[in-house]
């Protein structure tokens, strides 16, 4: 678990103008809603099913949301208020090459936890997501079934790491330690895939 608190976003407009800038958005809009028809998909949660979906730092939890240009965002600094399970799918360190023969076990082992890590971590294309959420989704609420609190897999566009929560009681807004940021500058790398 981060030792300095999490980071939430919302990339909803900010509260209305005040004289020294923007306002945060208030904190009940900081976790999903309680009526379960709104509650949309998510990459650990099915649609009506509620998760607090964070980041252990502030960069990656504002590039999380895939903020447009000129987008205001608001971020929020979460503090855990109990000691969580957490099933940690953030260690994606196989390389795994089977010639002859099948892997030691460890290897598998580890194999498996990163094609978590990747599945958790992969971006999905926003015009089919509910069908490529459909695995991790399954994953995550198995991992609930079992009892655990969350999971921890690695972002795909920082540096640092999300948390999903499957309790959004186990952590609390800040009232004083939030923020809105403005979105200045997006970087975008392209590769071709065909030739």
């Amino acid at each position: 678990m981060p030792d300095r608190g999490i980071f939430m976003t919302s990339s909803e407009p900010a509260g209305e103008i005040i004289d020294k800038g923007e306002s945060p958005y208030p904190l009940e809009r900081m976790k999903p809603s309680q009526e379960k028809d709104k509650v949309k998909a998510g990459r650990a949660n099915p649609k009506g099913t509620r998760c607090l979906y964070v980041a252990d730092d502030i960069c990656t939890a504002l590039a999380e949301i895939r903020p447009w240009l000129g987008s205001k965002i608001t971020l929020y600094l979460f503090k855990i208020i109990k000691d969580l399970q957490i099933v940690d799918c953030s260690q994606d360190k196989s390389t795994l090459i089977c010639i002859n023969g099948e892997p030691e076990p460890s290897k598998r082992e580890e194999r498996v936890w990163a094609d978590i890590n990747r599945a958790f971590s992969r971006p999905v294309s926003r015009y089919d997501f509910k069908k490529e959420y459909l695995p991790t989704q399954k994953i995550a609420m198995f991992f609930k079934k079992k009892g655990f609190d969350g999971l921890k897999y690695k972002s795909s566009v920082e540096k640092g790491a999300n948390y999903v929560f499957f309790d959004l009681d186990v952590a609390e807004p800040i009232k004083e330690k939030s923020f809105v940021y403005n979105t200045k500058h997006i970087d975008f790398d392209f590769e071709q895939i065909n030739y």
